[in-house]
């Protein structure tokens, strides 16, 4: 699934993160890891995002029919936010034990967790500050990257 692959992206961005401060004179190493980890989190809620379309797509794919499936990943691709509600809220429709999973999920990996990766991107998205560092990243895209891998099962 490309949420994974997202979020192997982010572990090489906290990688170059980790490093930026050191490696560039001038305090520009600062801005770059601030930069980098900005964009880690974008990515972070991206992962979760494609997890949920690429699984209900899947789901749509196994009956055949292709206006279905492109009906699915339109309908997904409306701009909302991967919020832990809107995540159990849409499996819910496709099979309500997928909602109480996932919540289960949701809550073992930590909610809050997943709420800040949505909550950072939002501000980040409309241009407002946040103060977040890698030790952030280290904590949420392990969360992330669990809560992707439990998503995807629903698709096979």
């Amino acid at each position: 699934m490309r949420s994974h692959g997202i979020l192997d992206q982010v572990d090489n961005l906290i990688s170059q993160a980790k490093i930026a401060p050191i490696s560039l004179p001038g305090g520009d190493g600062d801005f770059i890891q601030s930069q980098l980890v900005r964009y880690g989190c974008l990515l972070t809620c991206a992962a979760i995002e494609q997890a949920l379309i690429d699984t209900a797509v899947s789901y749509a794919d196994r009956f055949g029919d292709d206006r279905l499936s492109a009906f699915v990943s339109e309908s997904l691709k409306t701009g909302r936010n991967p919020s832990p509600g809107y995540i159990k809220e849409t499996l819910s429709r496709f099979d309500p034990n997928w909602g109480s999973h996932i919540g289960s999920v949701i809550d073992a990996v930590g909610e809050d967790k997943i709420k800040s990766i949505v909550s950072n991107r939002n501000r980040i998205a409309h241009g407002e500050s946040v103060s977040m560092g890698v030790t952030s990243l280290l904590q949420w895209v392990p969360a992330a990257r669990q809560l992707c891998l439990e998503i995807v099962k629903f698709a096979k």
